[in-house]
């Protein structure tokens, strides 16, 4: 999935955190994200995400712009994770990782073996499937 945002202006009230911030993000790339505390990288992210409109600009993925992408479509192509969760369940990382899945079903469906296939997909994209049963 390729990542463009034009021109991204988000406000808190009136104080402006992200101005007019342009990136694009070829499909296969890695990014870093990086500035001092309080920056606005956080605010950015969301935003990328779908989880907050820009005061100005737009965001694409793949060339479709994601404010006219429906929840549902979004929640099968973003998943966002905080830094620092507020939760009180103990969940096992590939647990974290199924929620991402939950778009992707029906009410009443069962999980299937693709689910499975996806999640572990997920998880070896990011170097991560040695510690799929750890504790998140």
């Amino acid at each position: 999935m390729s990542i463009c945002a034009e021109n991204i202006t988000w406000k808190a009230g009136k104080k402006v955190i992200v101005n007019n911030v342009s990136l694009r993000v070829p499909r296969g790339e890695t990014v870093g994200l990086l500035g001092p505390n309080g920056c606005g990288k956080s605010s950015l992210l969301r935003v990328l995400a779908g989880l907050r409109r820009p005061d100005a600009g737009r965001v694409t993925l793949d060339g479709q712009d994601i404010a006219r992408m429906s929840k549902k479509q979004l929640a099968r192509r973003v998943a966002f994770v905080e830094q620092h969760g507020m939760t009180e369940a103990n969940m096992r990382v590939r647990d974290v990782v199924r929620l991402g899945r939950i778009p992707h079903h029906s009410p009443f469906s069962n999980w299937s073996a693709q689910d499975d296939e996806a999640i572990a997909a997920a998880l070896q994209r990011v170097a991560m499937l040695e510690k799929a049963n750890r504790d998140g």
